[in-house]
């Protein structure tokens, strides 16, 4: 079978990688690389529909003496996105870790926060599940954003954001 027009690549930058996951929805894919975040749709190949730069830290590392044993296995966001009807959300691994919400249909960042920015001086965090998101429908979005720096430990701790009126 010849899969050469059934099968279509979109080239990524150099040194850009798709670490993280994909979300869908009837927009087309959300693909969060380790330096921007996309919208693609299939078009007879693949079509971009916007792209978002954004900055992240990358992977993160124990220090020596830390009672937990690592974490941000991904360069980038470390999570995948999570998407409500308007929204495209993710996080940035950035210190603190700032939870990111572009339009769906522009891919305008839209609001920005940081998350898990409340714990003691000197915990490490890194962001590597999807954030859990809650639209109301009325204006109001919910996320639970974790902390996965060390997981499976008694460390792993979240953090409640909303974000009224996207």
């Amino acid at each position: 079978m010849d899969l050469s027009d059934a099968v279509f690549v979109y080239e990524l930058e150099p040194g850009e990688g798709a670490e993280n996951g994909i979300a869908a929805s009837k927009e087309g894919a959300v693909i969060l690389t380790n330096l921007k975040c996309y919208l693609l749709r299939a078009d007879n190949g693949v079509k971009k529909v916007w792209e978002t730069s954004y900055k992240s830290v990358g992977a993160k590392e124990s220090k020596e003496g830390d009672e937990t044993t690592g974490g941000g296995l991904a360069w980038g966001g470390g999570c995948s996105p999570s998407l409500t009807k308007d929204l495209v959300m993710f996080t940035d691994n950035q210190d603190p870790v700032n939870l990111i919400a572009v339009d769906m249909k522009t891919g305008e960042q839209v609001a920005s926060m940081p998350v898990i920015d409340e714990l003691p001086e000197g915990t490490q965090v890194s962001v590597e599940n999807s954030a859990i998101v809650y639209d109301d429908g009325e204006g109001t979005v919910s996320t639970i954003v974790c902390n996965w720096f060390g997981a499976g430990s008694i460390y792993v701790r979240k953090r409640n954001i909303y974000l009224p009126g996207l």
